[in-house]
């Protein structure tokens, strides 16, 4: 918070002495002293303006709600499921992140396993999930493409199911 109030007063405070300088080249004449001044401030300003640029840019990365943008764009890189210690790398790791992390977990939106010693954070909205239709009642499976809305095998209603990838019963089909 304390960036993006020092980026704001610094980004104005050049702008105002952007303007300044500009003011004393123009009226400058035939007065060096003031075409000097003018160069000086307009010199500082475009320094007080870049700090400003970068304290705010960096008041903008570490706000509210930062924390959980990196954790969602790291999950979603890595299709929902990914190492904490990876996480932690990829999101700058963190109280924020750390806080953010348990706050989802308590929500539902992400789970974790640990697999071989390694623990890993799952969430379920970025995972791959495959539809089929599926007969209740002798549970066959059918590819979605196909017009069959009567089961081949016993004359069921098929029903539209979606299957998660990534739940250890891996579902595949070489249908095209």
């Amino acid at each position: 918070m304390t960036s993006l109030v020092a980026g704001a007063i610094f980004i104005i405070s050049g702008a105002a002495l952007l303007f300044l300088g500009a003011m004393f080249i123009i009226a400058s004449g035939e007065s060096p002293s003031r075409l000097t001044a003018g160069a000086a401030m307009a010199l500082s300003a475009m320094a007080l303006l870049a700090a400003g640029v970068r304290f705010f840019m960096r008041g903008l990365r570490s706000g509210p709600g930062a924390a959980e943008r990196a954790i969602l764009k790291a999950a979603a890189k890595h299709n929902g499921r990914i190492a904490r210690m990876l996480l932690m790398a990829e999101t700058g790791g963190g109280d924020a992140v750390e806080a953010r992390l348990s706050e989802m977990s308590r929500e539902g939106r992400v789970s974790e396993e640990t697999i071989a010693g390694k623990t890993f954070c799952v969430f379920p909205e970025f995972q791959f999930s495959l539809k089929f239709k599926k007969c209740p009642y002798c549970g066959n499976d059918y590819p979605v493409r196909e017009d069959v809305e009567k089961c081949p095998s016993c004359g069921g209603d098929l029903k539209i199911v979606s299957g998660k990838t990534a739940d250890g019963e891996d579902k595949f089909s070489m249908d095209i």
